[in-house]
């Protein structure tokens, strides 16, 4: 469900598959779909538009989002951890700092030690109606929640063992192809440039091309 409560929600359903280091994600939501798929050193992109759920990409991993960070003390550092109570539950929270990314703020549930939140200041991941699945726990419920809204609500979330087609990790027609690497980080805005310098002024019926670069 995106924009949950909102006059623009919208409903739909989520489909992972995984087998060994291969991967797929299937998305329909309100008439667009949108695949992601990762063989190998490989992702294959294919959608219904190319702009289809712009702004929501880490839907194609959301199955990860709530594995704890490996740690590294080269490159990750542990701060202080704060404790809160609520109810009856207590839940501790702490920062992983990696070089200087923004910190990625974790907070776990006392008694049962699992991860019920996770995320940066203004986008974060939250987990609740826990299950256990062949020894570990997993999610029913997933809100992912930015700047202080709800965008993304995901319930009914179900896991289990079967045999996946081979069929499954064909590449989708017409998919765009991209290289890949082991431990991609988010991108860090470093600054933030006015787009247009101030006092400009744009005449009726003229277009004007604005060209980005990485």
């Amino acid at each position: 469900m995106l924009s949950p409560g909102a006059q623009n929600e919208s409903i739909g359903s989520i489909n992972f598959y995984r087998e060994r280091e291969r991967y797929r994600s299937d998305i329909e939501i309100s008439g667009q779909h949108r695949t992601w798929l990762h063989i190998g050193n490989k992702a294959y992109v294919a959608g219904s538009s190319p702009i289809v759920f712009m702004g929501l990409e880490k839907l194609k991993d959301l199955e990860n989002a709530w594995r704890e960070p490996q740690a590294s003390s080269t490159t990750m550092k542990f701060g202080a951890s704060s404790r809160k109570k609520a109810s009856n539950s207590e839940t501790w929270c702490f920062n992983a700092n990696q070089r200087d990314y923004d910190a990625l703020h974790l907070c776990f549930d006392a008694a049962s030690q699992v991860m019920i939140s996770t995320g940066y200041e203004q986008d974060l991941y939250e987990f609740a109606d826990f299950q256990t699945f062949e020894g570990s726990s997993t999610r029913e419920k997933i809100r992912r929640i930015k700047h202080g809204k709800a965008v993304l609500e995901i319930r009914n979330l179900r896991a289990q063992l079967e045999n996946i087609p081979e069929s499954v990790f064909d590449v989708p027609p017409g998919a765009l192809e991209f290289e890949t690497c082991d431990d991609i980080v988010a991108d860090k805005v470093i600054s933030q440039p006015e787009l247009f310098p101030r006092g400009t002024s744009f005449r009726p019926g003229k277009s004007l091309k604005v060209l980005f670069t990485r």
